[in-house]
C-alpha cells in the first residue's frame, strides 16, 4: 500500500543528477492533490507541481 501523500509542493528545482526515479500521486480522497514526487540518490522524496515546466522536462528526460 502507497502511503506518500504530497499535501504541499517543494519550491526545491531539482537537477536530474539527483534524481533515481518518480512517482505519479494521482487524487485520492485521503490525498486531495495531484504531484510528482521525486526520488533522489540520497533517499529524499520531492513532493513537485506536476504543472511546473521543470518537473515535466525531468519526467520526460526519466521516461
Amino acid at each position: 500500500m502507497n502511503l506518500r501523500c504530497c499535501i504541499n509542493y517543494s519550491s526545491e528545482i531539482i537537477n536530474y543528477s539527483e534524481v533515481m526515479a518518480f512517482i505519479y500521486q494521482t487524487t485520492t480522497q485521503l490525498c486531495p492533490s495531484q504531484a510528482v514526487i521525486f526520488l533522489t540518490a540520497d533517499g529524499k522524496e520531492v513532493c513537485s507541481d506536476p504543472r511546473a515546466q521543470w518537473v515535466r522536462l525531468l519526467q520526460n528526460l526519466l521516461a
